[in-house]
């Protein structure tokens, strides 16, 4: 069984080149790994794009089952991995 309170992060391009890659947030700090990710400081807007190098979408209930997921877009499909990558590796996370 899982714990409905994780937050979860999932690459969700598969490895090798392309034109983009996508990274799906989703749980309670979704918002906040996105922000980590983004240069965006100030809210997210359901289903608004918040453009930066990473694009953010947040979606929230009735869209999603959790109330929050954030979807993150960025050029080159290893450039959002990357972001991942550190952030998750960060001391302060």
């Amino acid at each position: 069984m899982f714990c409905t309170s994780d937050t979860i992060v999932a690459i969700a391009t598969p490895p090798g080149r392309g034109g983009i890659g996508v990274v799906r947030l989703s749980g309670p700090d979704a918002c906040g790994v996105a922000r980590s990710l983004t240069t965006h400081d100030g809210p997210f807007e359901t289903r608004r794009a918040t453009f930066t190098k990473v694009r953010a979408i947040l979606e929230t209930a009735p869209i999603t089952v959790e109330r929050r997921e954030m979807e993150c877009v960025a050029a080159g499909t290893n450039a959002p991995d990357g972001r991942v990558d550190r952030r998750l590796d960060a001391p302060a996370f």
